[in-house]
């Protein structure tokens, strides 16, 4: 039995049925082959269409104030359009366009809303109330987009409670705490 085994260990090794084919394969260019199967696997994708809601910013082109449509997520509300305005301005296109703000970002200090009647009373950082230069363009845009906004009739500004006055249109500054239009706007929009 050990001589058995020895002499089938020493004997040259037949080859399997598919290492042959295999062999024949590569010779005769028959089809025939031992590689595993494959598979393919298809993903479905699917897409969702969210509903945006376009609303109008006004962006500083030379020296007007012109209107610039953007989407935005709903649900639309003077928060909502105010945060826009601040961050809703695109370096590449905008500045390729000619366009600029002169809203402070959010980084800068953030603004908040609340609507009394049909005024917006806009609470406006330290820094904004103190513009001198270019003031009138800075305010505009914010009471022009805010005028976009359904139920909103006018507009006043405050620092932390304090009504505060502005620069308008013209030049001329507001009285503290007035309520201010488009009409106090409109010379930089033509």
């Amino acid at each position: 039995r050990t001589r058995a085994l020895r002499a089938a260990a020493n004997s040259p090794r037949q080859p399997t049925r598919d290492a042959t084919s295999a062999s024949k394969a590569a010779f005769t260019g028959s089809r025939e082959s031992t590689a595993p199967a494959t598979t393919q696997t298809t993903i479905a994708t699917t897409s969702t269409t969210v509903p945006t809601e376009r609303v109008t910013l006004f962006l500083v082109a030379g020296t007007r104030l012109i209107p610039v449509e953007r989407s935005l997520l709903p649900p639309i509300g003077p928060e909502r359009v105010l945060a826009a305005l601040q961050e809703g301005f695109d370096p590449d296109d905008d500045t390729a366009a000619g366009l600029r703000t002169l809203v402070p970002s959010s980084d800068e200090g953030v603004m908040t809303v609340e609507v009394d009647r049909g005024v917006a009373q806009v609470s406006v950082p330290q820094s904004l109330a103190e513009l001198v230069e270019d003031g009138e363009y800075a305010f505009g845009q914010i009471v022009l987009t805010l005028l976009g906004v359904g139920g909103i009739g006018g507009v006043s500004f405050n620092v932390e409670g304090a009504p505060i006055s502005i620069s308008l249109g013209d030049g001329s500054l507001s009285e503290e705490g007035q309520i201010v239009h488009a009409e106090d706007y409109e010379e930089l929009t033509r």
